[in-house]
């Protein structure tokens, strides 16, 4: 009877588009890599960063690097999406899009301008202010590190092209 519920179980999950996600395996071609961002210490410059160095690639300085991936026009915004009742904010919606291009050392552009975008839509409780403000900036950050994991997901598919 286990058996069956676990076998129903895994069906399921991978019936409906369940995965894990996997560490993403860029290609020694596109290293050294230098990073080039209008903002270095933005959220979004320390995730990209972060994941970068997570998955392996060697970041370098621009004259030594092979190749430069550029990261520009980086913008984080939000709109209100929906009023209550009483014309009061009930849903906000938070965007972070960026820029990106790749380049080769002699400052040929290889792939790109491609802009990447995130956004995530959230319910406002407007009793309770204080919290609005520590929420949005939790959907900022989590924006933040989804852009930067989307900016490696379109690394990895570039440097997979021939």
């Amino acid at each position: 009877m286990k058996t069956i519920v676990a076998a129903l179980c895994i069906t399921l999950l991978a019936g409906c588009g369940f995965h894990l996600r996997q560490s993403i395996d860029l290609p020694t071609s596109v290293q050294p890599l230098a990073l080039a961002m209008d903002e270095q210490h933005s959220p979004l410059a320390e995730a990209l960063r972060h994941r970068l160095s997570i998955n392996g690639v060697k970041l370098a300085k621009n004259d030594i690097a092979a190749y430069l991936l550029k990261v520009n026009n980086e913008e984080a915004s939000d709109r209100t999406r929906s009023l209550d009742a009483f014309a009061r904010v009930a849903e906000r919606e938070f965007f972070h899009r960026a820029d990106l291009s790749l380049t080769a050392k002699d400052g040929t552009r290889l792939f790109g301008p491609v802009t990447l975008q995130t956004s995530q839509i959230v319910v406002n409780d407007p009793s309770d202010p204080v919290s609005e403000q520590s929420e949005a900036d939790l959907v900022r950050n989590e924006l933040a590190q989804d852009l930067a994991r989307e900016i490696i997901w379109q690394l990895q598919r570039w440097a997979e092209q021939p």
